[in-house]
């Protein structure tokens, strides 16, 4: 047939053969005219008809007749004797006028090709077309009566339903694991096609089973589909702790994917919902606990997503939270503190993340002994903070009293971090050899993909750097692009590409530095991600430093569309790298010989020069005077020149 659509509630099929007539109604949620319905046209010749904008729609070989509704006007039902239609069982009507020589054969649910909602078929054996007309009509009338019918539950066979039922109470107030876990989510994934979106026993069903997967820790493309079901069915049930639950895993489940935005906007409408339970009375254990884990991820999203001073309110409301439903001396609350501590220090809070961990390393010494892995593990943070606080002496007295403890515990990746900090120690205390030794054994002993090698590799490039070891510099450097090689793209390792071409651009290897950002630029554009999207790359304007590398090895015509683009996007930088980005445009313009353009780009960044919000202490200040005096003269010279 030529003509294709689809139809929600109902069709008929009307088939003749030799012996026998037959129409088909069929009711479902959506199906295909052309490819399903022609699976029971087999017999020749075959009509199908169904609703079209209130009326009647007939197909037959590609031809399209259209019977106007006066037709059911005429049809007056008397119906003897009709089970509900819920349980699938249809008798047809009587039609006063006709002859009713049609009985009815049954009812036909599935077949092997097509699954079939509900169904009624209908011979006759007269063979005649007003037979099969009259039967249209007839069949009509029962379509009206069960194509609005929406209790899908009875669509799909009684025991599938029973079985979920019987696994749902197995499974009551626990989580699902193992065999029984895969049997859940086979008995949701049979149900899901045939329900509403917003059926509720399916939707708890779903919530347990995203759950299960989280508390699992597998990847959240495996739960995020189910999470979302569930919480459409709970949009009617707000005033259950179980909403709130929804959005929370939503919120994780987005967070583990790093859309940090989507994160943050399920999160704070699971705070909204806890606290219309507390408003209403129906908070429990469940929501009292549930609250400061909701704040944590806020804060980790918010952080990621540079907005500072929210994250740092959303951990101190964390610790708040858990001081209230934790006695003093529990354990758990070290956790928490140590929890926290990470996070401020994630966002520069020096003294947050101090003293938060110091209340870590109270609670933990005295309830397991100063010699407890949990002190070492608190004492391993320190080290790296006091690192951050410039308290070098002190972060190298940590990690003497936790790698002991750490290295009998046979926690690898925690030594290989400690011993990255002492490395930083003892190179800001200018004990170079030392530090390089040290990080030779984080190489040594880390995996080759893993993030601490190759921030050991770059860290020993560095110290190399300064002591002037250009060879050693290199051979870190190879190594460290070796190391991203074996890694999947992703934004992470494009990152540590820039970082490693910073490390280029140091040694004044422009050409290198070039080829590498460009290799993170492409990484990202074949992942679909803006480098805008990470906050890292917003800082750091990867255009912008390509731009400003291809300006000194003397490429001004390749730099401009990067320069310029950058500017494009200038809304997210500060006055400083406005300021920056200003004056490399206007050292191209001069360079390309456009001396109408580049007195503009100048002012504007003498401007920003000029201002309080820049940042600069007074020698760069200087400096960048002295640069913007000198680009100045240049132009006034080429414009006398370009004169004579």
């Amino acid at each position: 047939m030529g003509y294709r659509t689809y139809v929600k509630s109902c069709a008929i099929i009307l088939t003749v053969s030799k012996d026998v007539s037959q129409c088909l109604l069929l009711s479902g949620s959506k199906f295909s005219i052309n490819n399903d319905i022609r699976q029971y046209a087999t017999l020749s010749p075959a009509w199908t008809l169904h609703h079209e904008q209130g009326n009647l729609t007939m197909h037959r070989q590609g031809q399209r007749t259209v019977m106007q509704n006066q037709l059911d006007a005429r049809i007056q039902t008397q119906v003897s004797h009709r089970q509900d239609v819920n349980r699938s069982s249809l008798h047809a009507p009587y039609v006063n006028g006709y002859r009713p020589t049609l009985k009815p054969r049954g009812i036909l649910m599935c077949s092997p090709l097509v699954q079939v909602l509900r169904g009624i078929a209908i011979r006759d054996n007269k063979q005649t077309g007003g037979e099969i007309m009259w039967a249209c009509r007839c069949l009509n009338t029962v379509a009206e009566q069960t194509g609005t019918c929406t209790d899908s539950k009875q669509e799909v066979d009684a025991s599938v339903w029973a079985d979920l039922e019987s696994k749902m109470q197995v499974l009551r107030g626990g989580l699902a694991k193992g065999e029984a876990l895969e049997a859940l989510k086979s008995t949701v994934d049979q149900l899901l096609p045939f329900v509403e979106p917003d059926d509720f026993s399916v939707g708890e069903a779903c919530l347990a089973l995203a759950q299960s997967f989280a508390c699992l820790d597998e990847e959240s493309p495996k739960f995020i589909g189910y999470t979302q079901r569930a919480l459409r069915a709970y949009e009617s049930h707000k005033d259950s702790p179980d909403y709130p639950r929804c959005l929370y895993l939503l919120g994780y489940a987005y967070f583990r994917l790093e859309e940090y935005d989507n994160a943050v906007a399920h999160l704070e409408q699971c705070i909204s919902a806890l606290k219309h339970l507390t408003e209403i009375g129906s908070d429990n254990d469940y929501c009292h606990g549930l609250e400061p884990e909701v704040h944590a991820f806020l804060g980790r999203s918010k952080m990621l997503l540079s907005k500072h001073s929210e994250a740092a309110a959303h951990f101190q409301s964390f610790c708040k939270l858990k001081e209230k439903l934790l006695e003093p001396s529990d354990p758990e609350l070290a956790a928490s503190y140590l929890q926290a501590a990470r996070g401020f220090r994630g966002l520069k809070d020096v003294d947050g993340a101090s003293s938060a961990a110091l209340k870590a390393l109270d609670i933990y010494t005295k309830a397991f002994g100063p010699t407890s892995l949990e002190v070492a593990e608190v004492r391993s943070f320190l080290c790296g903070l006091y690192c951050d606080m410039g308290k070098y002496k002190d972060s190298l007295a940590e990690a003497d009293t936790a790698r002991p403890i750490l290295q009998q515990a046979g926690d690898v990746e925690e030594v290989a971090y400690l011993d990255f900090s002492i490395a930083e120690s003892l190179e800001q205390m200018g004990r170079h050899d030392e530090s390089v030794a040290k990080l030779e054994e984080v190489i040594k002993s880390s995996e080759l993909t893993s993030a601490i090698h190759f921030n050991a590799l770059l860290t020993a490039a560095r110290a190399c750097a300064r002591t002037k070891k250009n060879e050693c510099v290199t051979t870190y450097c190879i190594k460290a692009q070796e190391a991203l090689r074996n890694r999947e793209p992703s934004g992470d390792t494009a990152l540590c590409l820039a970082l490693l071409a910073l490390v280029y651009e140091e040694q004044r290897e422009c050409s290198k530095a070039i080829d590498i950002l460009k290799q993170a630029k492409s990484m990202l554009e074949g992942l679909g991600i803006s480098p805008e999207e990470i906050p890292a790359f917003a800082a750091a304007d990867i255009d912008g430093k390509i731009g400003f590398l291809l300006l000194r090895v003397g490429k001004a015509n390749d730099a401009l569309p990067y320069l310029q683009n950058s500017l494009s996007k200038k809304k997210t930088f500060h006055s400083r790298e406005l300021l920056y980005l200003h004056f490399n445009l206007g050292a191209a313009y001069i360079q390309l010989r456009r001396f109408q353009e580049a007195p503009q780009q100048l002012d504007i960044a003498r401007k920003y020069l000029c201002g309080t919000s820049i940042g600069l202490d007074a020698s760069k200040r200087a400096t960048m005077f002295h640069n913007l005096a000198s680009l100045y003269k240049s132009c006034r010279r080429y414009r006398r020149v370009s004169r004579m």
